[in-house]
């Protein structure tokens, strides 16, 4: 296979040189800004802490709630780069280049992992600023439960580009709201364990789930994250190759029946 940088570099600077506004960027800063009062806030009143020391509990929430923002807006950032193709009437254009399946997808996964870098600098200086604590402290290992959740959106965001090349700019909103679907069963929050069997059903077969969950035994117990990231690994390996293939496999049958039609429907 011939894998070329230079297209994969095109489609990332195009994306980002042709951002139209920052109040993309205010907005996104609101909605983490709220997060992280909303839920760190509540957490500590809900263990009675009046004291300026934060509980362990809400070292938890405020650790998984900024890595939560990384999985959810690298699935976002893969999705809508492709959204925004079809809404400029460049997706043709960018088609009829040279550029292959593999190409598109990996400069895709770049715009994903560039946009959730943003939000989780964003989470980071939100937490910091109220309640004084580095998310960093937790340790060097919060470094692999990151690249583990960056694969989990690639996954994630790979699997709604073939939600867009069957269905067109209809399914946008979906795109901004599946990857919340998945926060309560991934014990962002609280312990799956209270949710009902079904649920924790759920959650065991979510990569997400894993690191989460181990990052708040770590946090909580100093249990060892390694099975933890080995299970949600293995599940991300899986998944990302079933989304990729799945991709291919849409795009072709969108092809067959004509791409032009995806920048048309509406």
């Amino acid at each position: 296979m011939n894998f070329k940088i230079k297209p994969v570099f095109a489609v990332v600077m195009r994306h980002f040189l042709l951002i139209k506004s920052v109040f993309n960027l205010t907005s996104d800063f609101y909605w983490i800004l709220l997060d992280v009062i909303t839920f760190g806030f509540l957490v500590q009143s809900i263990n009675k802490q009046d004291t300026l020391s934060l509980n362990i509990s809400t070292v938890c929430v405020l650790t998984n709630l900024a890595l939560c923002h990384i999985f959810a807006r690298s699935a976002t950032g893969v999705a809508s780069a492709l959204l925004e193709n079809l809404s400029d009437l460049s997706f043709i254009g960018l088609m009829a280049t040279p550029i292959t399946m593999i190409e598109l997808i990996f400069a895709k996964m770049i715009v994903g992992s560039i946009s959730a870098a943003i939000r989780f600098l964003m989470a980071w200086i939100c937490i910091g600023l109220f309640f004084g604590f580095n998310v960093f402290s937790v340790g060097l290992i919060i470094i692999p439960a990151i690249c583990s959740l960056l694969l989990s959106g690639w996954t994630l965001g790979i699997f709604m580009l073939s939600i867009i090349v069957t269905f067109g700019k209809k399914s946008e909103s979906n795109i901004y709201t599946l990857p919340w679907v998945f926060s309560p069963f991934s014990g962002v929050f609280y312990s799956v364990s209270i949710l009902p069997i079904y649920c924790q059903k759920i959650a065991a077969g979510l990569p997400m789930f894993y690191i989460f969950d181990g990052l708040t035994q770590y946090i909580k117990n100093g249990t060892s994250l390694i099975p933890a990231l080995l299970k949600s690994t293995c599940l991300n390996l899986i998944y990302f190759t079933i989304a990729v293939t799945l991709f291919i496999i849409m795009f072709k049958r969108r092809k067959n029946i004509g791409l032009t039609q995806l920048e048309l429907e509406s």
